[in-house]
């Protein structure tokens, strides 16, 4: 489908009386449902003969707008669905962001709800292909299986002494500082923030990824990488650049 254009619009919704002249007593801040106000107006044209849907003529009366007499805006008002920028900011966008016009944003959400598509993950599910997950298991090997092993063997000993003294209730945060510890040392030593850490200079993680990327890369695929240490993903960044892998973060 060409960008704005919208099968099967035949009609476009009236603004209504009050709607397209707001006067100066009039505003709100226009908010994230009803679209980026900011941006230029792009032409609506029905499916069937292409003749641009314009905004409707003003039913409020506004200055310079009687009989007889020049309107400046209706030239910009008939750029299109929304009008010109300009039309459209002096009529809607500073009404409702400077003045909290909430008929006005209203009448506007009105307007723009023809081309407004919403739908739902249950309703996209059925459409999407089946996931398929792929699990690798990485063994940690030299300098870093060392580290692990040393840190699960301390871990240990530091819980079973904190249940001990403060009983399994109150041993959670002893509990979860072991599993930090051991969760960042499998993704690479340099995570863990002991001395003994600095050893181990290699990860087993980065060297399964230097393997895994470069080919889905050349096959043109989009790869998604995630963790939850933003260090880790610095590390990531380092060995991608150090690659030629372009990639955004």
């Amino acid at each position: 489908m060409e960008p704005g254009r919208v099968a099967g619009l035949r009609q476009w919704p009236a603004l209504g009386p009050g709607c397209a002249a707001p006067g100066p007593h009039h505003g709100a801040a226009v908010g994230a449902r009803h679209g980026a106000v900011g941006t230029p107006p792009r032409r609506i044209s029905d499916a069937d003969g292409g003749n641009p849907a314009a905004v409707p003529p003003d039913h409020r009366s506004s200055p310079g707008a009687t009989s007889g007499t020049h309107d400046p805006g209706a030239s910009g008002r008939d750029a299109g669905a929304l009008g010109s920028q300009q039309w459209f900011g002096q009529r809607f966008r500073a009404p409702i962001e400077k003045d909290s016009d909430v008929e006005l944003r209203q009448c506007l959400s009105r307007h723009i709800a023809p081309l407004m598509l919403r739908r739902t993950k249950q309703q996209v599910l059925t459409e999407l292909p089946e996931m398929t997950e792929t699990r690798r298991e990485v063994s940690l090997s030299g300098a870093q299986r060392e580290l692990y092993e040393s840190l699960r063997l301390a871990s240990h000993q530091r819980v079973q002494q904190a249940v001990a003294e403060r009983g399994l209730a109150g041993s959670g945060i002893v509990m979860l500082d072991a599993l930090l510890k051991l969760r960042q040392v499998c993704c690479d030593p340099r995570l863990v923030k002991l001395e003994s850490a600095r050893k181990a200079q290699r990860s087993a993680k980065l060297d399964q990824l230097r393997e895994l990327v470069p080919p889905l890369v050349e096959e043109g695929r989009r790869i998604l990488i995630f963790s939850q240490f933003t260090e880790m993903l610095a590390l990531i960044s380092e060995t991608l650049e150090k690659h030629g892998i372009c990639f955004t973060t």
